[in-house]
């Protein structure tokens, strides 16, 4: 039997929250190894939960519903950050210092590289070189001046291509 929008069914689904949350947010940390990336897992698992309610709280097993998509989400967040990292790497490449492009790096191994990048600092890549934004825009988004935007999207860079040389001596 399905629920509808009554205050049982908020209070329901309310409850269900309550109860896995904390599991799926910890699940996704471990998996991740981030704790901000595991809130977004969280948030898109449960947002996903409260756009077919009716459907999953006259579920048999709820809770199995909610670690089955929160292990989808984790896989899609992760494919995608393969892709982000692939295109960043090229992208600093393209536009970066010399010395990187120089590095020969495979797919998964940026992925690894973008990973260790603090989620700031990852963000910051992607707003320069993937979207392209121009340094007063990146200003206008992080609500700091122009100057301070440069300086730090040429820090994150310079963490980038640490990363890369470091992974590089290790091969």
């Amino acid at each position: 039997m399905g629920f509808d929008s009554s205050e049982a069914a908020k209070e329901a689904f309310r409850q269900l929250v309550v109860e896995h949350y904390d599991r799926i947010f910890e699940y996704a940390r471990k998996a991740l190894g981030n704790e901000d990336d595991a809130k977004d897992i969280a948030q898109d698992v449960f947002t996903r939960a409260y756009k077919t309610r009716d459907t999953l709280l006259a579920h048999e097993k709820p809770g199995g519903w909610l670690v089955n998509t929160m292990k989808n989400v984790i896989h899609e967040h992760k494919r995608a950050l393969k892709k982000q990292a692939s295109i960043v790497h090229e992208s600093i490449t393209r536009h970066g210092s010399l010395m990187v492009s120089f590095i020969d790096i495979d797919d998964e191994l940026d992925q690894g590289i973008l990973d260790e990048l603090k989620p700031k600092e990852r963000e910051l890549l992607i707003m320069a070189y993937i979207a392209e934004l121009p340094y007063p825009r990146i200003a206008d988004i992080l609500g700091t001046s122009e100057t301070n935007a440069r300086k730090r999207v040429s820090r994150a860079r310079m963490t980038y291509e640490e990363n890369v040389r470091e992974r590089n001596l290790l091969k």
